[in-house]
């Protein structure tokens, strides 16, 4: 009888710590494969900045060079044109894409940045208005055009990186290190893990980044397909 009542109670635990494996393991895809997708957006995002960022400061640039002797001068102030039209007809999903894709990359600093970029188009416009064949470049306009660019420049590559701080979250994780802005995330087990560590080590645990979702509370879920 005994016997039979330890097979029982082994089968019981096997059965249930098969069980919690299989959940865990089915949450970690779960979060794998949402956060891939996440990732491809904000990569995605962050060129089709890029690309019209780009456009935009080239044909900027390339007016402010040339005088309406040059044979290409209709031809550039036509991309110059095109140039703002895109990124205008594009704002709206710029926008939405810096507010929802990203939590380090500023909204307020992309706000500043489009605002910049807005008031050298002005001046940029008013020239047209006034130069004449024979004038030399508007150099001080490609100064502001190469500092903004470079302002942008950084912007992007503050998107970029924390694309890759979510890829790097997904294959290995999160590093807590024991200081006052991780320690209250710390559970009990890794409390202990460090305390047995000792001071001669750096004290930091990693865990998965599946442990520091949130679930959607009632107020916001979808209980229904047309609600």
């Amino acid at each position: 009888m005994e016997a039979i009542f330890s097979v029982l109670i082994t089968a019981g635990l096997g059965t249930w710590l098969a069980y919690v494996w299989q959940q865990r393991s089915a949450k970690d895809t779960r979060y794998f494969d949402a956060s891939k997708t996440q990732h491809e957006l904000m990569r995605e995002a962050a060129r089709n900045l890029a690309k019209l960022a780009g456009e935009r400061f080239y044909s900027t640039h390339r007016l402010c060079r040339i005088s309406p002797a040059n044979p290409y001068y209709d031809e550039a102030k036509e991309d110059f044109r095109q140039s703002v039209l895109t990124w205008n007809r594009q704002h709206l999903q710029m926008d939405l894409d810096v507010r929802t894709l990203f939590a380090g990359a500023s909204v307020v600093d992309f706000e500043r940045l489009q605002t910049d970029l807005a008031a050298l188009t002005n001046l940029v416009s008013r020239r047209l208005d006034s130069v004449k064949a024979g004038d030399p470049p508007a150099y001080e306009l490609i100064r502001e055009v190469e500092s903004l660019r470079g302002r942008f420049f950084q912007f992007l590559q503050g998107m970029i990186k924390e694309a890759d701080f979510l890829f790097r979250q997904m294959h290995f994780g999160v590093q807590l290190k024991y200081n006052r802005q991780d320690i209250h995330r710390y559970s009990t087990s890794d409390l202990v893990k460090v305390l047995l560590r000792g001071t001669e080590q750096e004290s930091a645990v990693l865990r998965s980044p599946t442990d520091f979702g949130q679930p959607v509370g009632s107020l916001d879920a979808r209980f229904g397909i047309n609600e």
